[in-house]
């Protein structure tokens, strides 16, 4: 029965390898071509796999390989939001537009992949610039930590209308992503025009705040 039970843990652990290397795979792959862009083949290939139903066997399809990775990233992105809430709250910025967005955007910035690069906020661009409107659904269905910035940031600006507040908001937030990615360019070519990185992302969140407007 140990020996049992030892065998299956040993498939599941390597199922569960199996099953982050294609997220990690399809998340750069989709970074750099879009979602139309990526063949399921590709994906496999970029994880040694002969096996193109791999894919399939472990998310049922592109589509849902796509909501894996995003519902993988959102737990430890929400976790950090979670501490940067707490720690603008307990400076007493609840209202502080700029310091909300820190605390939604930074998260983003700070999820990195293999090589250092900012693999998802580029995956999460490509579904924005590529017109992917229905992953972004998947998106805005958030933990609750992050429903819950959304709704300081909303109050933040009032009396702006909610919807007005959401519209600059997915303006800044494209913003902030695609200055991300281009910082992550610029420095392998070394042209990045802020060498230091925290220095840029500081840059970059000013600019997003300025563009929220007041209310």
């Amino acid at each position: 029965m140990a020996g049992s039970n030892t065998a299956r843990q040993r498939r599941d652990s390597r199922g569960e390898d199996a099953r982050q290397a294609i997220m990690d795979a399809a998340e750069t792959l989709i970074g750099e071509k879009g979602y139309a862009g990526v063949s399921l083949r590709e994906i496999t290939g970029a994880v040694g796999s002969a096996n193109h139903s791999i894919v399939n066997y472990y998310f049922k399809n592109k589509d849902g390989l796509v909501r894996a990775i995003i519902r993988d990233r959102a737990e430890a992105i929400d976790a950090r939001r979670k501490d940067l809430l707490a720690t603008l709250v307990k400076r007493g910025f609840e209202r502080d537009t700029r310091a909300i967005l820190e605390a939604i955007l930074r998260p983003i910035a700070e999820v990195r992949n293999a090589q250092g690069t900012c693999s998802y906020a580029a995956f999460l661009l490509a579904l924005r610039v590529f017109n992917d409107i229905s992953h972004w659904r998947t998106i805005a269905d958030s933990p609750e930590m992050t429903r819950n910035l959304h709704e300081l940031l909303r109050d933040s600006l009032a009396p702006l209308p909610a919807d007005v507040v959401d519209m600059r908001f997915l303006a800044a937030f494209t913003v902030f992503l695609v200055s991300v990615v281009d910082w992550d360019q610029s420095r392998a070519f070394s042209q990045a025009v802020i060498a230091d990185r925290d220095a840029y992302l500081q840059a970059c969140l000013d600019f997003a705040a300025a563009g929220m407007g007041e209310a």
